[in-house]
This record gives structure tokens, C-alpha cells and sequence, in this order.
């Protein structure tokens, strides 16, 4: 399970892999990047093929891909706010 978990954090949890990876899955309509993200969720926790992927993020207090992203843009806009 802990080597799962760093796999994880490795793979999807880096900010600045994450976000450029992200903006470009929107650009492509690249689904099956975010099925890959619940699926490594879905190991992780252990769960079921067919569990909602909601709860398990919380209990991993992680966030799915669209959220990472509005919070680094939210970091961003108040860390930069002499740029606007």
C-alpha cells in the first residue's frame, strides 16, 4: 500500500506535472487521462472496478485532477494579484 501511495503521489500529485499535464488532456478532450487517475485512486484504496471515486478522494484528502487545477490558479491569481 505505501508503495502504491508513492507511486501515486509520483505520478499524479507533482503541481507542475500535473497542471501542464491537465491543460493538455482539455486541449486533446483526453479522457482516458482522467480514468487513469481513478483507477490509481481505485488501487490505492483498494476499492471495486464500479466505486464512485468521489469519497475516495476525501478519505485520501487528494484531489482530482480539475480541482488541483483551480487551486493552483487560485494560488497563483492571489500570489500574482500586481499582474491584474
Amino acid at each position: 500500500m505505501t508503495m502504491l501511495k508513492m507511486i501515486y503521489f509520483a505520478y499524479s500529485l507533482s503541481q507542475t506535472w500535473s497542471m501542464a499535464s491537465y491543460a493538455l488532456a482539455i486541449q486533446q478532450k483526453d479522457k482516458e487521462f482522467f480514468k487513469f487517475q481513478k483507477k490509481i485512486i481505485k488501487t490505492v484504496s483498494g476499492s471495486e472496478s464500479g466505486t464512485s471515486c468521489k469519497p475516495l478522494f476525501h478519505s485520501l484528502q487528494k484531489l482530482a485532477l480539475p480541482s488541483q487545477y483551480t487551486l493552483s490558479l487560485i494560488k497563483f491569481s492571489s500570489h500574482n494579484v500586481e499582474i491584474h
